[in-house]
């Protein structure tokens, strides 16, 4: 499915200024993001690929990686990876791209690793963390000595990545703007990241006393 055509996203367009100027958004509903999960989970099991061992990237592969580990009964490994660094004025959204920074291991509960390994995140964008974390996994011993294949899973793949994963569920085509021929790959707006990366203490802070002040509406 394509992602601005997606039951509860809704297709806005911002300016952002600057180099930037109108810039498409996918605002992605908590029903949304659930439906997609949950359209992963299922694709992956019923694929003919059968892994024994789940790694999820951080951030954005905690949920999905979780969900598929869960549900498969599946060990669950987590990859600390960043490549996307906040921008240097106020916009919370605006990220700038840099190289991948992996932390030194992975964090794992079991012992052994498994030969058929499920690489999961939220998004391949263009690729780079995708492609960085299998040469990470290849180049430590410890867990690629037993690795006999690799797939990868995401939720939403953008159409110019050179990577493409072999689970996805929604792609991500550029939009034209308004008024415009001139067509833009849109952000993603995830609910979790609106909620906590985007909102920020004051927002939260709004959050909790709106709850802290809901009148009582039992009888």
């Amino acid at each position: 499915m394509l992602g601005h055509e997606r039951p509860d996203v809704e297709l806005a367009f911002e300016d952002h200024g600057g180099e930037l100027g109108m810039v498409p958004h996918l605002r992605v509903s908590w029903d949304a993001y659930w439906a997609i999960v949950d359209e992963l989970v299922l694709r992956v099991a019923r694929s003919k690929f059968r892994p024994n061992q789940i790694v999820a990237i951080t951030f954005g592969g905690v949920v999905p990686g979780r969900a598929i580990a869960q549900a498969l009964q599946l060990p669950l490994a987590y990859l600390g990876a960043e490549s996307y660094r906040p921008s240097d004025d106020d916009d919370r959204r605006r990220m700038r791209s840099g190289d991948v920074v992996f932390a030194r291991d992975l964090i794992v509960t079991r012992p052994g690793f498994g030969n058929r390994v499920l690489l999961v995140d939220d998004l391949a964008d263009h690729g780079r963390t995708f492609r960085s974390s299998l040469r990470w996994l290849q180049r430590r011993s410890a867990y690629s000595q037993g690795i006999r294949e690799v797939h990868a899973a995401c939720l939403w793949r953008k159409t110019h990545s050179e990577f493409t994963p072999n689970h996805e569920v929604d792609r991500v085509i550029p939009v034209a703007l308004p008024n415009s021929r001139t067509r833009k790959m849109p952000w993603i707006d995830q609910p979790l990241e609106r909620a906590y990366a985007v909102a920020g203490i004051a927002e939260i802070e709004e959050r909790v006393a709106r709850r802290t002040h809901m009148p009582d509406l039992s009888p």
